[in-house]
């Protein structure tokens, strides 16, 4: 599958994005808002919009949603030769909460079609499409399947309501874990993952099962990066907070874009742990100070 600038004729990808594309039907202060959304198809924009030629592999219905999607993509250049028809787009009611978090109702289904590679020197995937079958398996096939030279990265980002079977589900996601060079998870998302675990437990468990980069996000706490050589905390720093939709996702994004400009993670000492966390952060900064998961271009960094 190589791929190509929709539209605009052949261009090489650094990193492929697989995983699901909804529409956030967003209801706050009595008004509700359609915009686009989705973990992966989040982080895919994030590193188109930083610089990185993305590719997405994704499942957009031929509707209104999913048009969309589509011109969402288009304006941040993410590549859509990889997008695969479905019946409907599916969507993610987000209900706004005081404090600016959000909780979510889906309507999604997720399969993919055998034969899938993943292109350039990065493969992103997670979320649900990572835990929801029958497409959940040919993710991991895809990421086994993967060149030795092709940095895998997988965040969880666990939507618990989508979840019939817990233990299996958990059994999968370390699975998963352990395919990867780099993980990063929330502080919810671990302790759902193993429960009762301090934050360092967890993370040691993560590289131990042989990730080399992993990183816990702690919302207003911050975030602390860990690989076997190097421990850094990372404040969140002060700002507006309008809402926590694509926070997260913003901060994946950064962080790979930091390890595809300088190299794999693991080997990283203090000092090079310290500025990918950094950058992320602002990354996350700019996309809670607005409304939605609207994710930083470089500029708005600069």
């Amino acid at each position: 599958m190589t791929p190509e600038r929709d539209g605009a004729g052949s261009c090489s990808a650094v990193a492929t994005v697989v995983g699901e594309a909804i529409v956030d039907v967003i209801r706050a202060g009595g008004e509700t808002a359609r915009r686009p959304g989705g973990s992966p198809l989040n982080i895919a924009v994030g590193l188109s919009r930083l610089g990185i030629p993305t590719h997405l592999v994704a499942r957009i219905g031929d509707d209104s949603d999913g048009e969309l999607l589509r011109d969402h993509l288009r304006a941040s250049s993410v590549h859509l030769d990889g997008v695969l028809p479905a019946p409907r787009t599916s969507t993610a009611a987000a209900m706004i909460r005081v404090d600016g978090s959000a909780e979510y109702e889906f309507d999604i289904d997720w399969d993919l079609p055998d034969g899938l590679g993943a292109a350039g020197r990065l493969v992103h995937f997670g979320s649900i499409s990572a835990t929801l079958d029958p497409g959940a398996g040919r993710v991991e096939e895809l990421v086994r399947g993967r060149g030795a030279e092709v940095l895998a990265s997988y965040d969880p980002n666990i939507r618990v309501r989508l979840i019939e079977d817990a233990e299996a589900t958990r059994s999968r996601i370390v699975r998963l874990m352990a395919l990867s060079d780099v993980v990063k998870l929330s502080d919810e998302d671990a302790e759902w993952i193993f429960p009762g675990s301090s934050t360092e437990d967890t993370l040691q468990r993560i590289l131990d099962g042989g990730t080399r980069f992993a990183a816990i996000t702690r919302g207003a706490a911050g975030a602390i990066l860990r690989t076997a050589h190097a421990r850094v905390e990372i404040p969140t720093l002060a700002g507006e907070v309008v809402d926590t939709v694509g926070a997260g996702d913003s901060f994946m994004a950064g962080l790979l874009f930091v390890a595809l400009r300088s190299g794999l993670p693991g080997a990283a000492d203090e000092e090079a742990l310290r500025a990918m966390g950094e950058f992320a952060s602002r990354c996350s900064a700019v996309t809670v100070s607005r409304s939605g998961a609207d994710l930083p271009w470089i500029a708005d960094l600069l």
